[in-house]
């Protein structure tokens, strides 16, 4: 058998830095591999979490029309609430314009602090009316109104560090260098139409 060696002179050693350039390159192939890896991962626990807040809203939604669907059974059936279940039951007596309210930039941020009779916080359900006047000169103006149904009452609802509130937010006129801006916050419980609950407030003051 023949045996064949290579001459001293015959080989050809990589370029200088050749080596380095490949160990380099398959080191950040790595690394972006595994960037990519994480940041897919991040995507799918994203996309986890946010399917599983608004399945918990949709069982939340689902046990409240349970709720609704027994209590108008009950009434349907000849059932009825007891005077103390009446009046224990939460009603809105009265409203309350936080000074959190502003305008900024032609827009009104309104938070409103429905309130029962015994001063506490209590969720409202109804139409809510806010009007945003400037009063200057013995004069009065409308800046902005903002009239909100039902369901975006509900959907107006906020919490957070700075309190339970109803957050409403419309855009107004642009506001005179002088006079006072009132808010005006008008409540319509459901089912007594021939109520209506409000308050005012300075929200900006010259």
């Amino acid at each position: 058998m023949r045996s064949f060696a290579v001459a001293p002179g015959n080989r050809r050693p990589l370029p200088h830095g050749r080596g380095s350039l490949l160990a380099v390159a398959a080191l950040f192939a790595l690394v972006g591999c595994t960037a990519n890896f994480e940041n897919e991962n991040d995507r799918l626990r994203s996309e986890l979490l946010t399917a599983e807040g608004r399945i918990g809203e949709l069982e939340g939604e689902l046990s409240e029309l349970r709720s609704q669907f027994k209590i108008v059974s009950h009434a349907g059936e000849g059932g009825s609430l007891t005077a103390e279940e009446i009046e224990a039951t939460p009603r809105v007596v009265g409203l309350e314009i936080s000074r959190f309210s502003k305008i900024e930039d032609g827009v009104a941020t309104i938070w409103i602090v429905p309130r029962d009779g015994r001063g506490r916080f209590v969720q409202m359900v109804g139409e809510l009316t806010v009007s945003m006047i400037e009063m200057s000169d013995g004069r009065h103006r409308e800046l902005g109104v903002k009239q909100l149904s039902a369901s975006e009452v509900r959907d107006a609802y906020r919490s957070g560090f700075a309190g339970t509130h109803y957050f409403i937010e419309f855009p107004v006129e642009g506001v005179r260098s002088s006079g006072n801006v009132i808010a005006i916050a008008s409540f319509v419980p459901a089912g007594l139409e021939d109520v209506i609950l409000g308050d005012r407030t300075i929200v900006q003051e010259w």
